[in-house]
């Protein structure tokens, strides 16, 4: 291959195994090909490819401005396997790995990562944040973090050190062990390891796509049990497997399963000649010792050092619900995320939300207990999931304590009067039982809980102004209170609309929970009486209590002969939310109002879907309402509509259709408006602030932007 001598070279050789063709990594050397330095070589592996022929393979890439070597057999190594081999054919001192579907984000990756490793001589292996579609993008932190494993998609190791190694295990399918038994022997010998967000890597897969590893992953438990753990330890293997088994019992058939753990023995007869065990005290070293966190900064002659720091600040979130049904939390996540805090989730999953995950975001830790039906194992699974709470409160010692669910408000109030922790408690929706009296125990205790919180606080967060003036006024707050609107964060407003075709038929978005009283009847009758065609697309889920409400929709869009222009969408996770707005042109936001309801009287900033639809440049139908007035009408970027008022919706949707350039410019409006105000970056700003505020002094800031 021919090498172009002007372009930059960094001493490091990357590695890519794919599963046949060289082919497949086709884009990941295009990448790679793009940063500057580039690697001084890229060697790929085929596995399984049964006329492997290396000059052909080599050829079907294209040129290439490096060195390319393709090697390759019949056998499948596994991508474990398959490294292995490209590293003891790689030329340079420092090996970089990636898959044929990852690569670096940033055009300085491999100086960067060859410039951190010979600061810390003590390291073997670093590996980057690791980027997915689900997991948001954060800016380069000047930080590095001592860690007990790595990500084997895109990390660096010294050479010299591998080939001292047993090195990886050669498994088709290394779910659970490549890595993790790499990091062991790492430990056996005294090597560090290394994660630092100054690196960022891109893995272009999405989280779902994991579920192909269930069972590998089951037998891999076994397998790295067998190699690296004293035999006195053997069940520790087995009994993980079984757990994985009940994890996943609902996601696969239990005898697919138990099949693929009968063959676990043949597998191990396989590998007997890979057994190199680690005693108790270095498994135990290995799982006790410290994971210190340094920042990088430059000295006076411009090297790069690591200055130790103190930990970051934590803040666990208590909710008994699904915290991924919740925007205003996952964004509060990432802003406090971004701010350099740890943040740690607890609560539940199951039900009609199931689907609705936090994503995977860097310093966010999300665990969740199944739910439980109603009845008294609910009320025994709610006292699991407070002493639960609280073991961690005690344990993790966080310096905030976030409750935003009527159901933990009990741990809120305990975590801030015999716990002495700060508590923020932010509340999305009023609670049916604290605005008169109730006969139902549960109901009162709640209610007691959130007044017992509300005074307790140290800091409480409400969605609007009304809700701001109704704890004022009702609940005589005194603690500082801070309204904020639940916007949606930065990085999920694209830089421009996506355009829109005046020749498309109209189409409706509606994303939430589909109840009668956000999606009446009325908007399909008023669809029949439009002069022209008009689409309805429903993304969300059906709460318990409104099962039947699907029904009901499809029976009256077949009566009316609608059926071809209704879409109902199971739930979807945020990241791939949002991109339902393509293809369609205007929101709907048309709830039932009652000003005697606490809730729908004063939805204005507590809507989550308005500034949602905003953000992708739609337009919004919202309620003939003071507040929506003044908020949207008269910013010119929504239209209003009483609930349940058929012929006024289809005379505005008629009025709509006649005036699509003018629907277009006022979602453009709104996209102006989210980037440059109403974003949670911004609302969540004080907030954020009166957190560090409180904290002043215990902890360092956090590795910054450093050049």
């Amino acid at each position: 291959m021919s090498v172009n001598p002007e372009v930059a070279v960094a001493p490091v050789s990357v590695v890519i195994p794919v599963l046949g063709r060289a082919l497949r990594a086709r884009r990941v050397v295009e990448m790679l090909l793009s940063c500057n330095p580039r690697p001084a070589e890229i060697l790929i592996y085929c596995n399984g490819l049964p006329d492997f022929d290396p000059q052909r393979e080599v050829e079907a890439l294209g040129e290439c401005a490096i060195p390319l070597w393709v090697l390759g057999g019949e056998s499948n190594l596994g991508p474990g396997g398959g490294r292995h081999a490209l590293i003891h054919a790689a030329s340079q001192e420092w090996v970089a790995s990636f898959d044929d579907d990852s690569w670096p984000l940033d055009e300085d990756y491999f100086a960067r990562a060859v410039e951190l490793l010979e600061a810390r001589p003590e390291a073997a292996v670093l590996s980057p944040a690791v980027y997915l579609q689900e997991k948001p993008i954060m800016p380069r932190l000047a930080e590095v973090s001592v860690v007990r494993s790595f990500e084997g998609s895109a990390s660096m190791l010294r050479r010299s050190v591998y080939i001292g190694l047993q090195g990886y295990v050669p498994v088709p399918a290394s779910y659970a062990v490549e890595e993790t038994d790499l990091a062991l022997q790492l430990a056996r010998e005294g090597w560090e390891i290394l994660s630092s967000p100054w690196l960022r890597a891109w893995h272009d897969r999405p989280w779902a796509d994991y579920a192909h590893s269930i069972l590998p992953w089951i037998c891999n438990e076994v397998l790295l049990v067998y190699l690296r753990f004293p035999p006195w330890m053997q069940l520790w293997g087995w009994w993980r497997a079984f757990r994985r088994i009940c994890s996943h019992r609902h996601d696969l058939p239990l005898m697919t399963m138990l099949g693929a753990l009968a063959q676990v023995p043949g597998q191990l007869a396989q590998r007997r000649h890979w057994v190199k065990r680690l005693s108790a005290a270095e498994l135990w070293r290995h799982r006790r010792s410290k994971m210190p966190r340094y920042l990088l900064q430059r000295d006076e002659s411009g090297a790069l050092e690591l200055k130790l720091a103190p930990p970051m600040p934590r803040v666990l979130f208590l909710q008994y619900s699904n915290p991924g049904a919740y925007p205003p939390l996952q964004h509060a996540a990432q802003v406090l995320a971004r701010a350099g805090w740890l943040v740690r989730f607890l609560g539940v999953r199951g039900g009609s939300t199931e689907q609705l995950q936090m994503p995977a975001q860097l310093r966010v830790r999300v665990e969740l207990q199944k739910d439980c039906p109603p009845g008294w194992a609910q009320k025994l699974h709610y006292l699991g999931f407070v002493s639960w709470s609280i073991l961690v409160v005690l344990c993790w010692r966080p310096h905030w304590v976030y409750v935003s669910d009527p159901l933990a408000t009990p741990l809120g109030w305990l975590s801030r009067v015999l716990l002495r922790k700060r508590v923020l408690y932010h509340e999305h929706d009023y609670p049916l039982s604290a605005g008169g009296k109730s006969r139902r125990l549960a109901q009162r205790l709640i209610a007691w809980a959130r007044r017992s919180i509300l005074r307790a606080a140290n800091l409480v967060v409400v969605p609007g102004e009304d809700r701001l003036r109704q704890v004022r006024s009702r609940d005589q707050v005194s603690a500082p209170v801070e309204v904020v609107w639940n916007t949606p964060v930065l990085r999920e407003v694209p830089s421009e609309p996506a355009p829109q075709d005046p020749k498309e038929a109209l189409c409706l978005l509606y994303h939430g929970s589909i109840v009668p009283e956000r999606v009446g009847l009325f908007i399909l009758e008023a669809m029949a009486l439009c002069r022209t065609e008009v689409r309805l697309r429903l993304v969300g889920y059906f709460p318990p209590g409104a099962s039947a409400h699907r029904e009901c929709l499809l029976l009256r869009a077949a009566e009316l002969g609608l059926q071809d222009r209704l879409q109902i969408l199971p739930p979807t996770p945020r990241h791939l939310l949002l991109a339902q707005g393509r293809g369609c042109h205007l929101g709907l936001c048309l709830l039932q109002t009652d000003a005697t309801d606490l809730n729908l009287g004063s939805m204005a900033g507590a809507s989550n879907k308005v500034f949602d639809y905003l953000s992708q440049g739609l337009a919004v139908i919202v309620p003939d309402d003071p507040s929506w007035q003044e908020m949207l009408v008269r910013r010119g970027m929504a239209f209003v509509c009483n609930f349940g008022d058929a012929p006024r919706l289809a005379a505005l949707l008629d009025h709509i259709q006649q005036d699509r350039a003018g629907l277009a410019e006022m979602g453009r409006r709104g996209h102006r408006q989210v980037m440059e105000h109403w974003h949670y970056e911004k609302s969540f700003a004080p907030v954020l602030q009166h957190m560090q505020a409180a904290i002043q002094g215990v902890d360092p800031p956090y590795g910054g932007a450093l050049q």
